[in-house]
């Protein structure tokens, strides 16, 4: 019965691929060309659409850890999200309408970009100034930001709370600072808390300060810090904005933790590594200003 169908169809295409031929069907014909000319307009507006630039509007998204909502942890200099003032802590609810709930940053990511000139709007909340608001922005080709380099300035410390010591200013000309970014749930940062320690105490009294920067909510880390006692007698910040952590790991191209920097007494980063591989040889050096010589 299946070839049957499968012989007859056949003969029908055939047939009307007769008329075709023939010119006996001057409808058929016209709906052939038509459907043909249709396909080939798509074809060529979609290769053009493919080779045309793809736009953005200059942010890094992060998840918030309470409410699962995707929010700004970064917004890019001279880029249209910066134009239009938006700010890190931002919280997106729309892109084009689109209700951005339970959507992941891929999703996200996916429904901002478009052709560069094209315009997209966006609902933003803004949790500090509790406001709501719907941003018409159009797309523009967004260039990397150059890769950090030791020598240049240190990032701000945004921490979102103190756990201990603090707040401190690395670029505050007053110490030399070690900015080391850990997490409770990693092993190998466990193991160089008290190596962290012992730097704190053993350069104290030459101006070294050391502060463990964790990206995890504050309520994770102050009962993991009080547990480790003066086994970890330095300052501790909770990040969970991303914001320092882009500053530092990001900028200079770190994905792994334990990762401590060096800034030494004029702001600016000496040193990038393991703590437990050299970072105790590098402040030597940046103490006695021989560091990068």
């Amino acid at each position: 019965m299946l070839f049957a169908r499968q012989a007859k169809h056949g003969m029908a295409v055939q047939g009307l691929a007769h008329r075709f031929r023939s010119g006996h069907d001057n409808v058929a014909m016209r709906i052939f060309r038509l459907l043909v000319t249709f396909l080939v307009a798509i074809s060529w507006a979609y290769s053009r659409a493919a080779d045309a630039p793809v736009g953005g509007i200059g942010i890094a998204l992060g998840t918030d850890r309470e409410s699962n909502a995707l929010k700004v942890i970064r917004v890019f200099p001279g880029t249209p999200a910066a134009h239009a003032g938006l700010s890190a802590g931002c919280v997106l609810q729309s892109i084009d309408g689109t209700e951005l709930r339970g959507k992941s940053i891929t999703d996200c990511v996916a429904l901002i970009r478009g052709p560069v000139g094209s315009k997209l709007k966006v609902g933003v909340v803004d949790p500090r100034a509790h406001t709501t608001n719907t941003l018409e922005l159009t797309r523009e080709k967004i260039v990397a930001t150059a890769q950090a380099h030791l020598g240049d300035p240190a990032a701000p410390l945004l921490a979102k709370e103190w756990v201990r010591g603090g707040p401190v200013d690395p670029k505050d000309g007053k110490a030399v600072y070690v900015v080391e970014f850990w997490a409770t749930w990693c092993g190998p940062c466990r193991v160089s808390i008290p190596h962290l320690s012992a730097l704190q105490k053993k350069f104290k009294e030459k101006g070294v300060v050391i502060v463990g920067v964790s990206d995890e909510d504050p309520e994770k880390v102050k009962p993991f810090v009080k547990q480790m006692g003066d086994k970890m007698e330095y300052a501790v910040a909770c990040d969970d904005t991303a914001q320092t952590n882009m500053g530092y790991m990001a900028a200079y191209g770190f994905n792994t933790i334990p990762t401590a920097f060096i800034v030494d007494k004029e702001g600016k980063v000496r040193w990038a590594g393991h703590p437990m591989s050299g970072l105790e040889q590098e402040l030597e050096k940046v103490l006695a200003g021989s560091a990068g010589k």
